[in-house]
């Protein structure tokens, strides 16, 4: 189950709020509470699928930004070569080919930059996932273990003595002076 450690740690606090009132509070706090746990776990689940949407809206980003620096540099080219070929003689010059070589380095250069930080991103947030995972795990250890203890404390507590009113009477001699 995925939410456990949210469920126990909201079952875990009910019943310390609810053992207040002796064990039936306990009970009843640890089911209100598992039930908050229940609706905290759901709602982490969601932010995680909008994290992952998230994560592919800017991977599709990425993408076109990368499409966009390679057809830049195309365009760079181009014009370079034509700029050249619109001289007389330019084409035959090692100018244009120096130029179209430049360019094609400098986008090389700009790519490779670019490829890395995309994975370095990809690393950033498999990270962020195992420490949210982690975290999840110490909260179901965490939880389990503050539900056992609330619950072992209220049943494990004696039952609040029964006072009889006849014979509490009966034995209370109040002091009314000192010869009595």
């Amino acid at each position: 189950m995925a939410g456990e450690g949210d469920i126990l740690g909201g079952a875990a606090s009910g019943a310390a709020a609810g053992s207040t009132f002796g064990p039936v509070g306990t009970v009843i706090g640890g089911v209100i509470g598992a039930i908050g746990g229940l609706f905290k776990s759901k709602s982490k689940k969601k932010l995680k699928q909008a994290r992952k949407e998230e994560q592919a809206m800017t991977m599709r980003e990425q993408a076109i930004q990368r499409r966009d620096l390679i057809r830049q540099a195309y365009i760079a080219r181009a014009t370079s070569v034509a700029a050249s070929a619109a001289e007389e003689g330019g084409l035959e010059s090692s100018a244009p080919l120096g130029a179209a070589a430049s360019i094609t380095s400098q986008t090389t250069g700009n790519l490779n930059y670019f490829d890395q930080q995309i994975t370095s991103q990809g690393k950033v947030i498999s990270l962020i996932g195992k420490a949210e995972k982690y975290a999840s795990i110490s909260s179901m250890i965490s939880g389990g273990l503050d539900a056992g203890f609330s619950l072992y404390g209220a049943f494990k507590r004696p039952p609040p003595p029964r006072v009889d009113l006849v014979t509490a009477s009966s034995i209370y001699k109040p002091n009314v002076g000192y010869n009595s």
